[in-house]
């Protein structure tokens, strides 16, 4: 957790930071041990406090496919306990690193693997997040800026979802970053009475407005009229709109 030891306004560059870790196939446990190899001690011991649950589901399949790797003579004599940590540590906190286009166009650039930072990794997630980050030159430096006004006090949060996953509905956003990051969200936008983006296009002929259905915490619901024609659905509508849902 991180937070603003000053008042920020609107695009403040708030820190740059080195990255401790670089690999662009993660997931092959060679590379992740030699990109682990080549960062100085004191670059490991700082990726080793990292958040990485070992009692994760993750790390359990991953410490089984290393004792199959190795029962076949693959990694010999490694120690698979420190690379289950390690794996763990990167699909946790690794951020994808994206460089930006090498002719100056808009747009993503070379995709770089993941990279793992000290301080970056440990901003918190929100769904209606503060802050952003960047990667404005190179992928291996990473910036963090505030996206609105912040306090001083007030914790620092970025998405850790996509664009697409962002505009998601909220169990859809919960179990995606359960799955992918352990944790429920319980940030300021999913604590709200009802979920603010169940909505759905409007049935009438003609009609293009769109209407919504507000869903509570405690599982209640209740639909909004249709944007443009006001219209409520009928209730073999809201039938076939639930069905859909998500």
């Amino acid at each position: 957790v991180l937070l603003a030891d000053e008042t920020l306004p609107p695009g403040q560059v708030i820190l740059k930071d080195e990255a401790l870790l670089t690999c662009k196939d993660w997931q092959e446990p060679k590379e992740l041990r030699a990109a682990f190899r080549i960062t100085s001690e004191s670059k490991q011991a700082a990726i080793l406090e990292l958040f990485a649950p070992k009692d994760s589901e993750y790390y359990a399949n991953v410490q089984r496919g290393l004792r199959g790797g190795a029962s076949c003579g693959f990694l010999p004599g490694e120690d698979l306990g420190m690379l289950a940590h390690l794996s763990t540590t990167v699909y946790f906190n690794g951020i994808e690193l994206v460089s930006p286009p090498q002719d100056g166009s808009i747009g993503p650039g070379e995709d770089a693997g993941v990279g793992l930072f000290e301080y970056a990794c440990r901003v918190s997630h929100s769904c209606r997040p503060n802050c952003s980050w960047s990667f404005p030159s190179r992928y291996h430096e990473i910036v963090l800026r505030s996206k609105q006004a912040i306090s001083a006090g007030e914790e620092l949060s970025v998405s850790y979802l996509e664009d697409s996953l962002l505009l998601a509905p909220r169990h859809v956003r919960h179990a995606w970053l359960l799955e992918n990051k352990g944790f429920r969200c319980s940030c300021a936008r999913c604590e709200e009475e009802s979920d603010d983006m169940l909505r759905f296009l409007c049935m009438r002929d003609g009609c293009r407005g769109t209407l919504g259905i507000k869903r509570s915490l405690s599982g209640s619901s209740s639909w909004t009229p249709c944007q443009a024609c006001k219209s409520l659905p009928t209730d073999s509508e809201k039938s076939y709109l639930e069905s859909h849902e998500g």
